[in-house]
């Protein structure tokens, strides 16, 4: 059995300090010093760790009418303000007070943005379990998209990016509940991401190289040209198995039968290049480690939140046809950013995720897929958050004889399936002529991430 002063000795030989060592066990006060191994342990680990990036390095990242923008609650000033970088300038901007003060975001009073929209999302998760019309549920949402305090922090950064074409935002994780997106001033522009470090790691290099982002040890060098599209077989009233079918045959793939192993999850998840999975999601708003997607529901299959960590990946696009999977945590103390089932598969290496702000309802969820996968193969170039703001259109501007034609384009109208039951709901008891005109139906899909599709 080796002493503790054999290992001593080893590792000073290894380290090139064995002086030390035999002053040490000779009685040498070293009270006031730091030990030299322990500095070069330090030394070590911090070779390991990326360095931060200089303002020069991410403007360099920076296209040429793009801005990286980032809104920070001020501690001092009690106030939201913007960190605002562009090929000219990094500058905090103050923003109005019908904007900024901290008050009017709080969740802390029942008049606070947060606390409003938090609530609308607490009755969509009640009237879920109930198995009630989710589209009804949205009251408060409404109240706070039309709010001053987000049109006028919508209005101010469109005033800012005039002249650019797009402002890549790092919202906080209580303003990134909200679909940003849907808002006029900024649906052309706004283009959300998770951290400066995910942007630098898929963005193109400038003039100026980074090479202290690092890939992640485990992935491959480059992406594979599969496909992985999987449902959770318990999902047949949310049309979930029809939407993986349709999805595989436009991939040129199969769909995965039956649900993979959670570890089966994650060898695909790091192999493909473009995955596709119609499941269930759960986001715990105040525990996001807790969250989850399911592989089959029924069976307790889940793949959980804080295993994807364990995910390395190169995919240039993940799609989660699932509730809340584009979702950041509110509560994030003791966290190093805000986190949730999509933002957590762009930090394992995914270029592009596309998710939902909020539990999504089965038939509009099927006809958004199949809006999506059709206009982005026929605009092949063009960014994906614009692919998504007009599938989005594309859902709230159908037709119940939309609706009914797109039922017998995608088979949804088998008996033999429960999904059939979902769609006569929403053809049958729809007042007026618009089945998903609520914003609820429509407006909760977002992208995460890189948007460029030219490499």
């Amino acid at each position: 059995m080796p002493t503790a002063s054999s290992c001593l000795g080893w590792w000073a030989a290894k380290t090139r300090c064995p002086p030390y060592i035999t002053l040490i066990e000779e009685g040498y006060n070293t009270e006031d010093e730091i030990w030299p191994l322990f500095k070069i342990w330090l030394d070590t680990v911090n070779g390991w760790l990326s360095k931060l990036p200089d303002i020069e390095t991410c403007q360099a990242h920076l296209q040429p009418n793009e801005a990286l923008v980032q809104p920070f609650f001020d501690p001092i000033q009690k106030r939201l303000r913007i960190l605002w970088l562009d090929k000219n300038i990094l500058k905090i901007k103050d923003l109005p007070d019908e904007c900024a003060l901290e008050h009017l975001w709080s969740e802390q009073t029942q008049t606070g943005i947060i606390k409003q929209w938090t609530r609308g999302l607490d009755e969509v998760k009640a009237e879920y379990r109930r198995g009630g019309n989710l589209g009804d549920q949205v009251q408060d949402w409404g109240k706070v998209m039309d709010s001053p305090p987000v049109k006028i922090l919508a209005d101010t950064l469109n005033q800012w990016a005039t002249g650019l074409q797009q402002i890549t935002v790092i919202f906080p994780a209580p303003l990134g509940q909200l679909p940003w997106e849907i808002l006029p001033q900024l649906a052309a522009k706004c283009v959300r991401e998770i951290s400066v470090a995910h942007w630098l790691q898929h963005t193109k290099k400038g003039a100026v190289g980074y090479n202290e982002v690092p890939t992640h040890p485990t992935s491959t060098t480059s992406t594979t040209s599969t496909s992985w599209v999987i449902c959770d077989p318990s999902g047949e009233k949310e049309c979930m198995i029809k939407d993986g079918q349709w999805v595989a045959n436009q991939l040129n793939t199969k769909l995965e039968k039956p649900c993979p192993s959670i570890f089966d999850a994650l060898y695909q998840l790091e192999h493909s290049h473009h995955a596709h999975l119609s499941t269930h999601g759960f986001f715990f708003r105040n525990e996001p480690i807790r969250s989850f997607l399911t592989l089959d529901d029924d069976k307790k299959i889940h793949l959980p939140l804080w295993i994807t960590s364990a995910v390395r990946t190169n995919a240039e696009l993940i799609m989660l046809a699932a509730c809340e999977s584009n979702l950041n945590g509110q509560d994030t103390e003791g966290l190093l950013t805000p986190i949730g089932i999509g933002p957590s598969l762009a930090a394992a290496g995914a270029k592009t995720v596309i998710g939902t702000l909020w539990s999504c309802d089965g038939v509009a969820a099927i006809c958004f897929t199949y809006h999506f996968y059709t206009i982005a193969k026929e605009n092949d170039t063009l960014p994906w958050h614009q692919v998504v703001a007009q599938a989005r259109q594309k859902v709230r501007n159908m037709t119940i004889s939309d609706l009914e034609a797109l039922a017998e384009t995608l088979n949804l109208n088998d008996i033999n399936d429960e999904c059939c039951f979902s769609v006569e709901y929403h053809t049958g008891q729809t007042v007026g002529d618009y089945p998903f005109k609520k914003a609820f139906y429509w407006a909760g899909f977002t992208v995460l991430g890189q948007v460029d599709r030219k490499g």
